[in-house]
């Protein structure tokens, strides 16, 4: 079991669970993911992953083949909704949440068991458009 922090600016790390701050981080976190990916590759330019957005309305990643794959993500109501395309299409709706630890997971809507750190979620929602699994 983990310990709970002796001392923890708590209004802070709150802050990091508002809706707007947590879409915002993940959209950041996204960018470089997709950044990490195309130079890791090595692909060229025409082959490499996308990653646009719109900064008040979404962002998305696409891999271009003989198949469309993407992933958008974007704001409704006071949830981040996931679309995933990759074959079959999944939609997610992902609500942050600040843990009693002091720190920022992501619950999926309608699934049991602990949320999830951001890189997980980002790993659940990207693998299959970066490494095709």
């Amino acid at each position: 079991m983990k310990e709970i922090p002796r001392e923890l600016d708590w209004v802070i790390e709150r802050g990091k669970c508002e809706f707007k701050t947590a879409f915002e981080a993940l959209r950041e976190s996204v960018k470089k993911d997709v950044e990490q990916y195309n130079t890791q590759s090595g692909l060229l330019t025409r082959y490499q992953i996308e990653f646009s957005s719109d900064p008040k309305w979404m962002f998305s990643v696409a891999r271009r083949s003989n198949v469309m794959k993407c992933t958008v993500f974007r704001p409704v109501d006071d949830c981040i909704e996931i679309i995933v395309s990759a074959g079959t299409e999944q939609t997610l709706r992902v609500l942050p949440e600040f843990t009693e630890m002091g720190s920022r997971k992501f619950r999926i809507d309608g699934e049991e068991g602990e949320p999830m750190f951001e890189w997980q979620l980002r790993r659940r929602v990207l693998e299959p458009i970066l490494f095709g699994n």
